[in-house]
């Protein structure tokens, strides 16, 4: 009986993950259409938004491979599907991270120093903050997706796994994303909003003027909080996972196959713990990362009047075109 509910599971999370897929997919081509067709969405906000449904679309684009793998226990042997599985992932870390941390800058002038602060928010200097995050995210991402590579799970497998072989340990690597996806950008937004937070309780603003930052700042704010929420579980289990691997020295389980090289399991076939329970976990912790992609085209219509009048407009246009078309 364990076995059949073992699959079930599988095939559970395989449904709810495509679901994520195809709904998160559609909702983030609708929040770049509806920036770039209409100008009155073009605000420095709305182009750091535009800049994180970039990366999340990239992200969701590794689902059919994480899919794959899950449902078929082996990642495919390609090794260019291998880089890009690994290139997507990390660079949604950095580009998300450093977006939204981007963001907390902008609310941060924009309400602590709301008249020196408009020279420089504007929409071409966003766009080059953007670029400048993203060839950054590049650059960092660039040594996991080199040292990226697809390698049979044993000699005699033909199952393969998309690893990472870094002439390191395991430490270094876990510490390098830790610390630059996620810690340091998260403690930089803690710094910004706690002088916006701060400043919105102190300084006197007009009643209308106030109303539109706060409301802003209030969309900026769900958008990191659920961002911070739904990665902060893989963290702290990449955290965890430090101990195991030291425990696994310290009782000579090698994890490492060739000569000083750590490899660092990238595809759910090969977890390090023995406990199915643990591999569901893991799971879940990758369903939390692939779902704040999708769920943030949701906070934008729930919490932006804005956005939602605007897919609004451009649905009732597509249905038009279609009814045209039919009837002519």
């Amino acid at each position: 009986m364990w076995v059949p509910f073992r699959h079930f599971l599988i095939y559970l999370y395989s449904g709810i993950l495509s679901g994520i897929f195809v709904c998160g997919f559609i909702g983030n081509i609708l929040v770049i259409a509806v920036v770039i067709r209409y100008s009155c969405m073009q605000t420095v906000t709305n182009i750091y938004i535009l800049s994180l449904s970039l990366a999340d679309i990239l992200f969701l684009l590794s689902i059919p491979l994480f899919l794959y793998t899950t449902l078929f226990n082996s990642f495919p042997q390609s090794q260019i599907l291998c880089k890009f599985y690994v290139s997507v992932t990390l660079f949604n870390w950095f580009a998300s991270t450093f977006s939204l941390t981007s963001m907390a800058a902008d609310r941060f002038f924009a309400i602590v120093y709301p008249v020196r602060s408009q020279s420089w928010r504007q929409k071409n200097k966003t766009i080059t903050v953007i670029v400048v995050v993203w060839i950054l995210a590049c650059v960092l991402m660039s040594p996991g997706s080199i040292n990226a590579q697809v390698n049979q799970i044993s000699p005699n497998s033909s199952k393969g796994s998309c690893n990472q072989f870094w002439n390191g340990d395991y430490k270094s690597y876990i510490l390098y994303t830790f610390c630059l996806g996620y810690l340091i950008p998260c403690l930089f937004i803690f710094f910004f909003y706690s002088c916006v937070v701060w400043t919105l309780s102190k300084v006197r603003m007009g009643k209308g003027s106030k109303q539109n930052r706060q409301k802003t700042t209030k969309l900026v704010t769900i958008i990191i909080v659920t961002y911070i929420c739904c990665w902060l579980p893989h963290w702290i289990n990449q955290l965890r996972s430090l101990s195991f691997y030291y425990q696994t020295e310290k009782f000579n389980f090698s994890l490492n196959p060739t000569k000083n090289k750590t490899r660092i399991l990238m595809s759910s076939s090969n977890n390090n713990y023995s406990s199915f329970y643990a591999l569901f976990l893991n799971l879940i912790y990758q369903l939390l990362g692939y779902l704040n992609s999708a769920i943030n085209p949701i906070l934008y219509s729930y919490m932006s009047i804005n956005f939602r009048t605007a897919f609004g407009k451009m649905m009732a246009r597509k249905f038009q075109r279609s009814a045209f078309q039919i009837t002519s």
